[in-house]
């Protein structure tokens, strides 16, 4: 995935957030007998999420790092 700006990391992450919560919820109320069961699987889901988020915003980071470095030799 390729973003441009942390506005579009950040929106990323918020929409996906909202998914996964989502996502529980409608599992949650079709089935309270496995609320354990889907917790487990949202908190996964969320720490890969997470993950993902510090990946690409180091990525961004980096990417304005390297920029900047360009500008200054010039």
């Amino acid at each position: 995935m390729g973003f441009k700006t942390e506005e579009e990391i950040d929106e990323w992450l918020t929409l996906e957030k909202e998914r996964l919560e989502q996502e529980f919820l409608e599992n949650v109320n079709k089935d309270k007998e496995r609320i354990p069961q889907f917790r487990k699987k949202y908190d996964s889901e969320m720490k890969k999420l997470l993950a993902r988020y510090e990946k690409e915003s180091f990525r961004m980071l980096e990417k304005q790092k390297s920029g900047k470095n360009m500008l200054e030799k010039e």
